[in-house]
């Protein structure tokens, strides 16, 4: 898994839900990916204001390298799937709940993500970075969430209708009028 802390659930949704241009994963200028901006930040070190400059549109947490590494993980893992068994595995999961079972204080309290996006991860050379895009799939509740909530606690999570900008935002709200009423 990779958390992206940049941009916020809301707007990521959106630039995927609704843009055909793939966005990019944060990497950092260097000569080989901007040598004109590269050139820039050097000088601005040298007079000994020091920039930390990322290019892309979506920052994650971890190292640099731990986030190249799942990257290219779960990009061969999807790939790998895609091939053999001709299905998109690779999803991104916006908004997850947390609930104890039956409602016992003792119980430990268990999360599970709510929206699932399929998505594909695509890299064009070794030097450009990862970029991620909405596949052709549509968007769904977790299957087997909205399975669970409604054999063991008689809930019916409502279905996701992709209409506007205002999708993402009006479901959540569907969600905490339930988890009020609870």
């Amino acid at each position: 898994t990779l958390r992206i802390l940049e941009p916020d659930a809301a707007t990521l949704f959106n630039k995927l839900a609704f843009s055909e241009k793939p966005l990019t994963f944060q990497k950092p200028i260097n000569k080989d990916t901007d040598l004109r901006t590269y050139s820039m930040i050097a000088l601005m070190e040298t007079l000994s204001y020091s920039l930390n400059v990322q290019v892309g549109d979506i920052k994650t947490s971890g190292t640099i390298i731990e986030r190249e590494r799942t990257l290219k993980n779960l990009r061969s893992k999807a790939k790998l799937a895609q091939e053999e068994q001709g299905t998109n595995t690779l999803y991104l999961c916006f908004g997850f709940i947390y609930w104890r079972e039956h409602e016992r204080e003792s119980a430990p309290w268990l999360k599970a993500p709510l929206l699932m996006m399929p998505v594909s991860l695509g890299l064009k050379s070794l030097n450009s970075p990862y970029t991620l895009s909405r596949y052709d799939d549509e968007i769904e509740v977790n299957p087997t969430l909205d399975y669970l909530f409604n054999a063991e606690y008689h809930i019916d999570l409502p279905t996701f209708e992709l209409k506007n900008r205002d999708s993402f935002s009006n479901y959540l709200a569907q969600i905490e009028e339930i988890v009020d009423k609870r």
